[in-house]
């Protein structure tokens, strides 16, 4: 099996005021390239934040990403679920016979169409999922799935 080309891209890095911080942080976006060498956002990784630790953790989290993408193919990443793999979560969410709560219409796409966040809660569970995805194909897949399981609309979208 053919290995997909990925190129990991790391920008300029940009120090700013970052009020969680409250103080100027070196932010450092991070993108990757696939084979038609389009290029795709990943994360901005914060360091200079103060806490050693805080930036020690958040870039091993970045690695994990990084290692993730390449697992999946460059098709998406989890930035935050209990079930890392997509068809895990959709399985685990139709096993359990959970609701989705979807936030607006649960798909969030950018003025850079190089990517689309899938991301809500369980309704039952309250259980947060945030998937970012890149390819057509994975979120074909997603609609597919989002067809076979309950979801409702939250309070606040349907404001």
């Amino acid at each position: 099996m053919e290995k997909p080309y990925f190129k990991i891209i790391k920008e300029q890095q940009i120090q700013e005021y970052y009020g969680w911080y409250n103080k100027v942080i070196t932010r450092t976006p991070y993108y990757f390239a696939d084979n038609q060498e389009q290029k795709h956002f990943v994360l901005n990784l914060a360091s200079d934040t103060g806490y050693v630790t805080e930036d020690r953790e958040k870039r091993r989290e970045l690695a994990a990403l990084l290692y993730q993408l390449r697992e999946n193919k460059g098709s998406y990443i989890t930035l935050y679920s209990r079930k890392k793999m997509l068809p895990e979560f959709f399985d685990w969410v139709r096993k359990e016979n959970y609701t989705l709560e979807v936030h607006g219409k649960g798909l969030f796409v950018f003025d850079n169409p190089s990517f689309v966040d899938f991301h809500g809660n369980i309704v039952e569970y309250s259980a947060t999922f945030f998937y970012r995805i890149y390819t057509r194909e994975t979120l074909e897949y997603v609609f597919s799935q989002l067809r076979t399981i309950k979801r409702q609309k939250s309070l606040a979208s349907s404001q």
